[in-house]
């Protein structure tokens, strides 16, 4: 029992920390905004309107005057209703899984990102780094919404793209996403 108080007192103080981090990063105003499916949030650099990838999802390319695949960065939102949600098994697992098949082409098994806090929960993420069709290296969070569907956010970034220029991105993703009206 003492082990999973301290896992459960760890978990909240990390979670208290992101928060402080994302409070004091609070300066570096994000500039672009984007919305899609009852979501919004903005980044610090542009991206393009929602481009359609596939069946409930899109992708924002920057810069905005690419197409994908050809951009430095790409953000893929893939939403996951309740009824998707429990015919891929129920679990974040599963879902995760099938991004990463359906989405990005990858099979192989990826690496825990870390935690970030999305709409005031933390939410472990993944990463992984493919070579095919091109170098990227892409980092992707499960994102419960207040109905019960989920959204999977990614951030890929390719060959020439600075860890600190997607951790930015990332960071500003994270800070100012929220739920809208507009589903």
């Amino acid at each position: 029992m003492p082990r999973l108080l301290s896992q459960y007192c760890l978990r909240h103080i990390v979670f208290l920390l992101l928060l402080m981090s994302a409070a004091a990063h609070g300066q570096d105003r994000a500039a672009y905004s984007s919305a899609w499916r009852g979501v919004a949030f903005e980044t610090p650099v542009a991206f393009s309107a929602p481009i359609d990838a596939g069946l409930d999802a899109v992708a924002l390319v920057n810069p905005p005057d690419q197409t994908l695949g050809k951009g430095r960065m790409e953000l893929t939102l893939i939403a996951f209703s309740k009824e998707m949600q429990e015919s891929l098994g129920g679990s974040d697992a599963d879902c995760y899984s099938y991004a990463l098949a359906v989405f990005f082409g990858s099979t192989a098994a990826a690496k825990d990102a870390g935690m970030r806090a999305f709409l005031d929960k933390a939410i472990v993420g993944r990463t992984f780094s493919k070579s095919i069709p091109s170098a990227q290296t892409v980092e992707i969070y499960l994102v419960p919404l207040s109905d019960g569907s989920k959204i999977a956010i990614a951030v890929s970034r390719f060959q020439g793209v600075s860890e600190k220029e997607a951790e930015d991105v990332m960071l500003a993703l994270s800070r100012t996403f929220r739920e809208t009206t507009a589903r």
